[in-house]
């Protein structure tokens, strides 16, 4: 079955999915949804939880691992970040597979921002599995959700508040949700918010993309790359995430090297890695800026920075993540 987020609380009240697929492209409604769906299930299960970077499509060990005892309590959840934009065929076949007969005492949490229901189509036909579309609301939506966040929180405000929360924060859903958070901190049970008490608290967060981060990396916009990693930090957004957006760029140029080491053009390069042609150019200034050596020093850069995220060393993650987006923008001196 394939859902809008909206939906997702309802779906929750019904038998647990053995495997809930997460796609689309806000990063808000995503972690949301994980969230919703650990909560449920933890509420009915003490579990053991793993967390798995599949980046290298090795969907038979997840598996083995889904089928697997845990050494600590009975049920187990799995939290697979799949960040690649296609689901090969071997790999659906394993998914399906694994359905057909399921450990009843694990549940899957699959968050992949870049596939799309039409990728996973197949699989919705299964009764235990849950595709959760997570697409950035509606300007409209959005104020609805602003409303219902006010209320919840019990926060009492004047009439134009919500509008101007909705025009601060610009699209950005986490931005709101943490602009609301951020006032129910400091409500009281007699307060009502006006809108001059709510100017003050809240900054201009418009909205950014993650995605965009890659973009002015291999551009060489330092001072938007900084800025982008600086929000993402500050709204609680994943150092895993921005760390796997910024490896794969490396990692493509790495492999546009080869392939020209290797007396391919430049342009059959690009279509091989499949690099539009109105980027082509982007990555032909950038790799000037690199030896073959230097990437290879990148990407153990890369490493030592997940290490980094794996200790829950978050600010010194950030910092080291804000060094490797100038390194992509100016090289490695």
């Amino acid at each position: 079955m394939i859902i809008k987020y909206n939906y997702l609380q309802a779906n929750l009240k019904k038998n647990p999915n053995a495997i809930y697929f997460l796609i689309g492209s806000d990063q808000y409604l995503l972690n949301e949804s994980a969230v919703s769906i650990k909560k449920f299930w933890k509420k009915k299960f003490e579990s053991d939880e793993n967390i798995l970077d599949l980046n290298d499509n090795d969907w038979s060990e997840t598996f083995h691992l889904a089928n697997s005892y845990s050494l600590f309590t009975e049920y187990m959840l799995l939290d697979i970040r799949y960040h690649k934009k296609i689901l090969d065929a071997n790999s659906l076949n394993l998914i399906k597979n694994y359905l057909t007969k399921p450990n009843e005492k694990c549940l899957i949490i699959i968050r992949a921002p870049l596939l799309n229901s039409k990728q996973l189509q197949p699989l919705s036909t299964y009764n235990n599995s849950l595709i959760i579309q997570t697409n950035p609301f509606s300007p409209f939506e959005l104020e609805k959700f602003i409303i219902s966040q006010l209320k919840s929180n019990n926060i009492k405000h004047d009439a134009s508040v919500p509008e101007l929360i909705f025009q601060n924060c610009q699209n950005n859903m986490l931005a709101a949700a943490q602009a609301i958070e951020k006032l129910s901190l400091i409500n009281t049970e007699n307060k009502v918010f006006s809108a001059k008490i709510i100017s003050e608290y809240l900054s201009d967060q418009s909205e950014y993309h993650i995605y965009d981060l890659a973009k002015f990396c291999i551009i060489g916009n330092a001072e938007k790359c900084l800025d982008i990693i600086k929000k993402i930090s500050e709204t609680k957004g994943e150092e895993t995430f921005v760390l796997w957006i910024l490896t794969q760029e490396i990692r493509l140029l790495i492999n546009l090297k080869q392939l020209l080491n290797n007396n391919i053009t430049f342009d059959i390069a690009c279509k091989n890695l499949k690099i539009w042609p109105q980027k082509s150019q982007i990555y032909h200034v950038a790799l000037k800026r690199f030896t073959d050596f230097q990437l290879q020093k990148l990407i153990k850069f890369c490493c030592e920075i997940d290490e980094i995220i794996k200790s829950n060393n978050a600010n010194s993650a950030w910092d080291k993540l804000q060094q490797l987006s100038l390194l992509l923008c100016y090289g490695w001196k």
